[in-house]
């Protein structure tokens, strides 16, 4: 029988409360603070839970981590943790954001990747590919995988969708650039597919949801689905502006 497998995502963290003012609004859901992230950790390392990356996940007591957007906060904070632990974890870069500002850097790549880390692709722009052109999507997928594999010396076989648009044809595109794997934004479990589930990490998951989803609590998990089910269906009824400034305002964040 296949491994079923928790797949989370997270994106930035920060350490100091004033840091967070930084963050563009519609982002600050998804950015945690450090110590957040360490009881994370800590948590399913007292269960004897392994926290790796999607590319290295097997077992009944795997846990994979998963980073998008190759924040700073992924090197300066993350990283040391996981390490510290003896774990890893898959970091999905934007080639075109290498270097940028608050985005980590070519050096600090490698030695992400030296000390065990797995690096994947996240497009070259961030662009959605779900409806691009198709001469457009190839390049997402194809120039960010070469330019990646150029600076890191090592293949880079896994995607995660930007802004978690997909459709079949980014499937069948996906394939013919190389990859073996496409994370996506749709909640469950890994099975061993090429599409891979994942669960979202926001500010508001509590230690506790950490626990269930590494139980692989399917009541949770199920909760998790149909909470997202709703918000894709609010988003496209209302827009995803609309639904990001309702957001905000129910939460009471600028």
């Amino acid at each position: 029988m296949q491994d079923r497998i928790p797949v989370l995502i997270y994106h930035g963290f920060y350490r100091q409360e004033d840091e967070i003012s930084e963050v563009p609004s519609a982002e600050r859901r998804y950015s945690l603070p450090v110590a957040q992230f360490a009881q994370h950790v800590e948590r399913l390392a007292s269960l004897h839970y392994s926290v790796c990356s999607v590319e290295k996940a097997s077992g009944s007591r795997a846990v994979a981590f998963t980073f998008d957007d190759g924040h700073i906060s992924n090197y300066t904070c993350v990283w040391p943790i996981l390490v510290e632990r003896g774990f890893t974890g898959t970091f999905f870069i934007v080639a075109d954001w290498v270097g940028g500002a608050n985005r980590i850097d070519a050096f600090q790549l490698r030695e992400m990747s030296s000390s065990g880390m797995s690096i994947g692709s996240h497009g070259l722009t961030h662009t959605g590919l779900a409806g691009l052109p198709e001469a457009v999507m190839d390049r997402e997928l194809r120039v960010s995988k070469e330019r990646l594999e150029q600076l890191l010396g090592t293949e880079v076989a896994t995607l995660a969708l930007p802004r978690g648009l997909m459709d079949r044809r980014v499937l069948e595109r996906a394939r013919v650039a190389g990859y073996r794997r496409i994370c996506t934004s749709n909640a469950g479990l890994m099975r061993g597919g090429f599409a891979v589930p994942r669960l979202s990490v926001t500010s508001f998951t509590g230690v506790d949801v950490i626990e269930g989803y590494a139980r692989r609590d399917a009541l949770l998990i199920g909760r998790t689905r149909a909470a997202q089910a709703a918000r894709l269906g609010v988003k496209r009824l209302i827009g995803v502006r609309n639904y990001e400034t309702l957001c905000r305002k129910v939460l009471g964040t600028p």
